[in-house]
């Protein structure tokens, strides 16, 4: 919210309005302190894998779902009923 707020006052009017880069290194960000920020590149570092492992497990899964609509429908793997 500061940050966009110092954006907006530095920002020049005219026909397009925009900041230039020297205003732009001015602005200071706040970052949380190191220890905080290890703990939150740990957490995003455990969603990651996370991600990876569900997305290897929704390609498992896709692969048996093609290999069972091939069987079903070719009529080499037949549904009791």
């Amino acid at each position: 919210d500061k940050f966009q707020k110092e954006l907006l006052r530095r920002q020049k009017i005219g026909a397009q309005p925009g900041i230039y880069l020297k205003d732009l290194a001015k602005i200071k960000v706040p970052l949380p302190p190191l220890p905080e920020q290890k703990k939150i590149a740990a957490i995003l570092s455990s969603v990651d894998q996370q991600i990876q492992h569900d997305h290897k497990e929704l390609n498992k899964l896709q692969r048996l779902k093609k290999g069972l609509m091939q069987q079903l429908l070719t009529g080499k793997l037949r549904v009791k009923t």
